[in-house]
């Protein structure tokens, strides 16, 4: 296995193999089984849940039937590396929206609103939102970038929300969003 400079280690003592493997994670995000260094471990790869390295395992209980168990890399890393999470923090969130890049130095817990506000500003979030509001494909998008401009116009030159709203097949209150720029604030 690969070195790498200031890796730490530290030995998961929930969880052995019925062989007698240990298990450890660094900061550096990695997941290693060994008999006696991590360093001189085995690095696991894991599978992927929504694009999160996972690593699943069974476990046996004391009544020796097996469970299946998941646990997300990044949120074992922070369990292990990151100060105690407060009350209300119970989300993990990835500083650059990296979901493989779980080095502790990334990661941050989160409220679940701030958890939800993070998101909104990753990159390919904003580039999905700008090709949604130009095609008109994606989600429940019936407006374009095109049909807002001319709503915007209609509106300026008096046509009631009304009737925008049942032209466009939207609500009263969609039309009314844009009027006042909550939705489509942008869009001049």
């Amino acid at each position: 296995m690969r070195k790498i400079d200031g890796e730490i280690w530290k030995v998961l003592s929930f969880h052995k193999s019925a062989f007698g493997k240990r298990y450890a994670i660094s900061n550096q995000g990695r997941l290693v089984c060994f008999d006696k260094d991590p360093n001189d471990g085995v690095q696991l790869k894991g599978s992927l849940q929504e694009g999160y390295p996972i690593w699943r395992f069974t476990k046996k209980k004391r009544n020796g039937t097996l469970v299946y168990r998941g646990i997300l890399l990044h949120r074992l890393v922070a369990e292990q590396f990151l100060a105690p999470a407060k009350k209300d923090e119970t989300v993990v969130i990835h500083l650059n929206y990296k979901k493989a890049d779980n080095r502790a130095e990334n990661l941050a817990w989160a409220t679940i609103a701030k958890a939800s506000a993070h998101a909104q500003e990753s990159p390919s979030v904003i580039k999905s939102r700008k090709i949604a509001r130009k095609t008109g494909t994606g989600g429940n998008t019936k407006l374009t970038l095109d049909k807002v401009k001319v709503i915007k116009k209609q509106l300026a030159k008096g046509t009631t929300l009304k009737a925008l709203a049942l032209k466009y097949e939207v609500s009263d209150m969609q039309i009314h969003r844009i009027k006042t720029g909550e939705n489509w604030g942008d869009v001049k």
